[in-house]
C-alpha cells in the first residue's frame, strides 16, 4: 500500500469560538482514520514534557526556551508516535521524516493554517476555551501488592527488580513479558489462548504462580483458568502507555469527579431542547425484528426514532421484544461478575499506596484503593477515602449486606494487612454494588462481543462489555460513545 493512503485521513479538529466543558473534556485533537488523540491525552503529554524540562534545566531562560520548543513540536510527535507509526506498523510500513513533514503540511492546508503560529494557536484555544484545563490533574499513581503477607511497591520497573519473592532471572522474565506485549500486533490469535498459558509461555511457571495466578483468581475466581490472553495483553499495553519517561505511572482525574462532566452534558442537552428523565425505569422495548417503535417506561410510553441502549447487556436483553429473541440470546451468552465496594471515610491514611492488589487467597477482596493518594484530600473535602473492592458471583451474599455488615466481615482481613488500622479511624461507611460489572472474558470472547448496530435498524448497543480487548476505563467508554454516535449519524442521514 502506498503511504499516502495511510496518511490521507489525517485530520485535526480546531476549536472555533467558545466551547462547553462537554465539548472539550474529551474533544478530539487529532484523528487518523479511527484512531484519535484526545484533549486530555494532549494535555497530559504537554504536562509530562514541561515537568521533565523543569527537572533537568539549570536556568530559567533555558527552561522557557525548551518549553516553547517542546510545545511547538508536540503535535508532530503525537502524530508520529501515537498515530501514524502505530497504523504503519500494522501494515508493515515505515514512516520517514519527509512523509511525516508532508502529512503535517497537508494538515495545515486543510484547515487554512499557513504558519506554525496559527497551528499552535488552534491547539491553545482548544485547551483554554473550556475553562477546565486547570481541573484536569495528572499525578503519579503509587501501586503496591501484598504477596506472602508482605507489602511490595510496584510503581516502576525498579520496584519489580526489588521483588524478592522471585529469583532474579524470573524478575527479568516478568519485565520481559510487559515489553513483549508491546510487539504483539495480532491480538486475535491471543484470544484463543488462555492468560495462564500465555504467562507460562512468555515468562515461565514461577512468574505465573507467584505473581499472576493470585491476581487472576482474585478477580475472576473459578473462571481464572479460562480468561483470554488478549484481555491480559491489552491491559499490559494500556497500563504501560500511561507511564512517564522514568517508568512511573501517571493517571489523570477531573477535580470534583466525573459528575461535573455529566452535569455539563445534561445542561447542554436541556439548552438544546432535550429532556432527561431521571428516576425513570425503562420496562420494555416494543417493535418488530427490524425496528424498535416504542420505549415503555414507568412514566409512560415514548415513540422511538432511535434507541441507544447503554445499560448492561443482561438488562438490555430483558427489555427486548420477542421479535428480537435471537439478539437477546446472543447478549445472554456473556457472563458477568458483580462488584461489591466498601467505601471507608477515614481520619488518617491507611497505607502508602494508591492501589494495592491483594493476593492473599483467604482475603475476601482483591483491591484496596486509597483514592486520597491520587486525588488530593482537599479535592475530597479533607477525607481520606478508601475503596475495598471485590468481584463476586451473582449469588454472593455480600450483595445483600449493609455497609456495617460488610465492614465487620472485612475488618479482620483489613487488620491483618494493616495492623495499625483501628475502627476508630472510620468516620463513615458506605456500600456500592453493581450486578453486571466485569464481563468474564473467556478465550474466544471476541466472537461473543455484540456489534453496536443490531438487526433492528434503529437500535444501537453501546456498553463497556464491547470495548474488548481493552479493560474497562473512561477513555475507552468515550471512544465507544464516539463510534456509536458516528453510526447513529449515518443512520439518520
Amino acid at each position: 500500500l502506498p503511504m499516502k493512503k495511510v496518511l490521507l485521513p489525517l485530520v485535526i479538529a480546531a476549536l472555533a469560538g467558545a466551547a462547553s466543558a462537554a465539548d472539550v473534556v474529551e474533544a478530539i485533537v487529532i484523528r487518523v482514520g479511527d484512531r484519535v488523540v484526545t484533549r486530555s491525552q494532549y494535555v497530559k503529554r504537554l504536562h509530562d514534557g514541561y515537568n521533565e524540562i523543569e527537572q533537568t534545566s539549570q536556568a530559567a531562560p533555558d527552561t522557557a526556551t525548551k518549553k516553547d520548543e517542546f510545545r511547538k513540536n508536540l503535535t508532530n510527535d503525537l502524530i508520529s508516535e501515537l498515530l501514524i507509526k502505530d497504523r504503519a506498523d500494522r501494515l508493515n510500513l515505515s514512516v520517514s521524516s519527509d512523509e511525516l513533514k508532508d502529512a503535517v503540511e497537508r494538515l495545515k492546508q486543510q484547515y487554512g493554517l499557513t504558519t506554525d503560529a496559527q497551528f499552535d494557536d488552534s491547539l491553545q484555544k482548544l485547551i483554554d476555551a473550556a475553562g477546565l484545563a486547570g481541573d484536569l490533574v495528572w499525578r503519579p499513581a503509587s501501586t503496591g501488592a501484598y504477596y506472602f503477607k508482605r507489602p511490595y511497591r510496584f510503581s516502576s520497573p525498579i520496584d519489580l527488580l526489588r521483588f524478592d519473592q522471585l529469583p532474579l532471572i524470573d524478575r527479568f522474565r516478568a519485565g520481559w513479558m510487559v515489553l513483549h506485549a508491546r510487539f504483539i500486533r495480532d491480538w486475535q490469535s491471543l484470544d484463543d489462548e488462555s492468560a495462564p498459558s500465555y504467562i507460562r509461555r512468555v515468562a515461565g511457571e514461577n512468574v505465573y504462580r507467584v505473581m499472576w495466578e493470585p491476581l487472576l483468581r482474585g478477580k475472576f475466581g473459578s473462571a481464572a483458568d479460562s480468561v483470554s490472553a488478549a484481555w491480559l495483553w491489552r491491559k499490559l499495553v494500556d497500563r504501560g502507555a500511561s507511564r512517564d519517561s522514568r517508568g512511573n505511572e501517571l493517571l489523570g482525574y477531573l477535580r470534583g469527579g466525573l459528575i461535573r462532566l455529566f452535569d455539563v452534558l445534561v445542561a447542554h442537552l436541556a439548552a438544546n431542547g432535550h429532556v432527561v428523565h431521571f428516576g425513570t425505569r425503562v420496562t420494555a422495548l416494543e417493535g418488530s425484528s427490524t425496528r424498535v417503535d416504542r420505549i415503555d417506561t414507568t412514566d409512560g410510553a415514548h415513540d422511538a426514532d432511535v434507541v441507544i441502549a447503554a445499560a448492561q447487556l443482561p438488562d438490555i436483553a430483558r427489555l427486548l421484544p420477542e421479535s428480537l429473541a435471537p439478539l437477546r440470546e446472543r447478549l445472554e451468552r456473556i457472563e458477568f461478575l458483580a462488584n461489591v465496594c466498601l467505601v471507608m471515610l477515614l481520619r488518617k491514611s491507611l497505607s502508602d499506596f494508591y492501589w494495592t492488589n491483594v493476593t492473599d487467597p483467604s482475603a475476601p477482596f482483591v483491591g484496596v484503593i486509597e483514592q486520597s493518594h491520587w486525588a488530593a484530600p482537599e479535592d475530597l473535602a479533607g477525607h481520606h477515602v478508601v475503596y475495598v473492592s471485590a468481584y463476586v458471583p451473582q449469588d454472593d451474599p455480600r450483595l445483600q449486606m449493609t455497609a456495617d455488615e460488610l465492614f465487620e466481615t472485612y475488618l479482620p482481613h483489613i487488620q491483618r494487612l494493616y495492623p495499625q488500622f483501628d475502627r476508630s479511624n472510620v468516620t463513615r461507611l458506605l456500600i456500592r454494588t453493581a450486578r453486571y460489572t466485569q464481563p468474564i472474558v473467556r478465550t474466544g470472547y471476541r466472537h461473543l462481543v455484540p456489534d453496536i448496530a443490531t438487526p433492528a435498524e434503529n437500535l444501537f448497543i453501546c456498553t463497556m462489555a464491547q470495548i474488548y480487548p481493552h479493560d474497562r476505563q473512561v477513555s475507552n467508554g468515550v471512544e465507544m460513545g464516539e463510534k456509536t454516535a458516528a453510526l447513529v449519524d449515518r443512520y439518520l442521514g
